[in-house]
């Protein structure tokens, strides 16, 4: 919507934030937030309409992978994402984020490690 406005019949404004104030009483980044979670779920409604925005926006930023399968919480609780407050779908994509940076790490000294065996090191 942002980069294409005519598609949207928005032919009369330039300035997307005035736009989200001016006609939907919405502030930008709440606006944003309503873009991305209909390109990432889709607005068929198949989500349950109790879930809000935050939690809405929490899900549609996980990778597609992750939002269909369990997670098991800190708290020893196994949950989908649908069934998870705001804090849990926060709590698990930092636990996914710590999981890919460690990953890469192993990965990067696996990488060094094959480097210095290489026979052309020196």
């Amino acid at each position: 919507m942002r980069d294409t406005p005519k598609k949207y019949g928005l032919s009369g404004y330039r300035d997307w934030e005035r736009w989200c104030e001016t006609e939907c009483d919405i502030s930008r980044r709440h606006a944003n937030r309503f873009i991305k979670v209909a390109e990432e779920l889709g607005t068929s409604g198949s989500r349950d309409s109790a879930i809000g925005i935050k939690a809405l926006y929490e899900i549609a930023t996980l990778p597609p992978e992750e939002r269909s399968r369990e997670h098991t919480l800190k708290s020893g609780v196994t949950k989908t994402v649908d069934e998870m407050t705001v804090r849990e779908l926060r709590e698990v994509k930092a636990a996914l984020k710590a999981e890919r940076e460690a990953r890469e790490l192993a990965e990067a000294r696996a990488e060094k490690a094959e480097d210095r065996e290489s026979p052309n090191y020196y």
